[in-house]
C-alpha cells in the first residue's frame, strides 16, 4: 500500500480489531482486515464472542470501503481474518459498483 495509506485500531474488552488500507500502486484500493482474540485463541464457532468479533471486523472493513469510495476508489481488493486463516472477500461486497480485479 502507498498512498493514502491508514490503519484503523479498535481495542475491544476480548479482542482487538485492526484494518489497513490504502491505494496500491496499480491503484487498487486495498483492505486488509483482522481480529485477533485476547487470549490468542479463535472462539468456537456459534459463540457470541465470535460473532461479536466478526461483526465488528465488518464494520471496519464497511467504513474502509466508504472512505476509499470516497477518495476515488473504483476497484478494491480486500483480504479479512477473522481468526481462522486470511480470505479474500468479494469486491462487490465491500464497493458495490466495483467488479473483480482483472
Amino acid at each position: 500500500m502507498h498512498s493514502w495509506a491508514m490503519s484503523y485500531r479498535r481495542a475491544y474488552q476480548r479482542f482487538t480489531v485492526t484494518v489497513e488500507s490504502g491505494f496500491s500502486e496499480d491503484g487498487v484500493w486495498t483492505i486488509d482486515a483482522r481480529v485477533r482474540f485476547q487470549d490468542g485463541k479463535t472462539p468456537p464457532l456459534g459463540s457470541r464472542l465470535l460473532g461479536e468479533g466478526r461483526a465488528a471486523l465488518l464494520v471496519g472493513i464497511a467504513k474502509e470501503g466508504l472512505r476509499g469510495r470516497s477518495l476515488g476508489a473504483t476497484r478494491v481488493h480486500v483480504v479479512m481474518d477473522a481468526g481462522d486463516g486470511p480470505v479474500d472477500i468479494p469486491p462487490e461486497l465491500v464497493i458495490p459498483e466495483a467488479g473483480p480485479i482483472p
